[in-house]
Parts: structure tokens; C-alpha cells; sequence
């Protein structure tokens, strides 16, 4: 038994509105993790000062700073294709 037209075009239309969703969520916990990095990076930074009274060494293409904006432009760029798809 299949249903009728326009409760399969609603279906599939519900269905859209839940991927659209799921693609937005993914971003913005991407974006979230993105700060939450470095604010912990923060926290680490001032908390491995206060133990050694040395700055610490840092990377310069691996640092925290680069991971964050690698993950707030990767949702950027998420939301971007997610609305225009």
C-alpha cells in the first residue's frame, strides 16, 4: 500500500527539513568546539605558567589557535553548502 501523493511530498519534505537540520547542528558544534579549544588552551597555557614560570613553547602550524580557526571556518563553510544544496 503506498501513500498517496501528498503525503509522500510532505514525507519527503519532513525528511529534508530533518538533514538540513542535522547538517546545521553538525556546524554549529564544530564552531562550539572551535572556542571551547581555545578557551581551554587558555586555561592550559596560564596553568603550565604558573607551574614552571616559563612560557611554554608552541608550535607554530600546530597550535590551538590554528585548530580553532580551522574548525570555525570548516563550519562556516558547512552551513554555506548545507543552505545551498
Amino acid at each position: 500500500m503506498t501513500p498517496e501523493p501528498k503525503f509522500a511530498h510532505q514525507q519527503e519534505h519532513q525528511a529534508n527539513k530533518r538533514t538540513f537540520l542535522a547538517w546545521l547542528r553538525t556546524c554549529i558544534s564544530l564552531i562550539a568546539l572551535g572556542f571551547g579549544i581555545a578557551r581551554f588552551s587558555l586555561f592550559l597555557h596560564q596553568f603550565q605558567l604558573s607551574l614552571t614560570q616559563k612560557n611554554p613553547v608552541i608550535n607554530p602550524i600546530f597550535n590551538s589557535a590554528n585548530i580553532r580557526i580551522f574548525l570555525v571556518i570548516t563550519g562556516m563553510i558547512m552551513i554555506i553548502i548545507s543552505v545551498c544544496t
